[in-house]
C-alpha cells in the first residue's frame, strides 16, 4: 500500500549534518557506521549556469526534477537501489544522508 500512496517530496534547504559530521556524532555516542546512503544529488544542477538555482529561477524546476527522479528510483528493486544510493554517499553527494549504525559493545 505504501507504494500506492502519493509521493511527498518537500524542498530541502537546511543541512543539519554532513557525511563526516553525522559519522563523528554517532561514533561519539558509541556507534559504528555500517553504511551511509544518499538521495539524488540536486546539487548537480549547480554545475550549469542555466540550471544553477542560486543564480537563476530554476529552483522550482530543479525540485520538480528531483522529485520525478526520486519516483523513478522508487521503482527499482532494493538490491539495485541500495548500491546506487551508497555510491552517491561514498562520493559525498546528495541532500539526504541516511546512516545505518550499530551500537558498539
Amino acid at each position: 500500500k505504501f507504494h500506492q500512496s502519493k509521493k511527498f517530496c518537500p524542498p530541502e534547504h537546511l543541512r543539519y549534518f554532513s557525511f563526516s559530521s553525522i559519522q563523528n556524532f554517532m561514533e561519539s555516542y558509541g556507534f559504528e557506521k555500517l553504511c551511509q546512503i544518499s538521495s539524488f544529488p540536486i546539487e548537480i544542477f549547480l554545475l550549469n549556469e542555466k540550471t544553477d538555482y542560486y543564480k537563476t529561477q530554476f529552483g522550482k524546476t530543479a525540485h520538480s526534477l528531483r522529485c520525478s527522479i526520486s519516483e523513478i528510483l522508487d521503482e527499482f528493486d532494493i538490491d539495485t537501489l541500495i548500491p546506487f544510493l551508497k555510491s552517491l554517499a561514498d562520493m559525498r553527494v546528495g541532500n539526504d544522508i541516511i546512516g545505518f549504525y550499530r551500537k558498539v559493545d
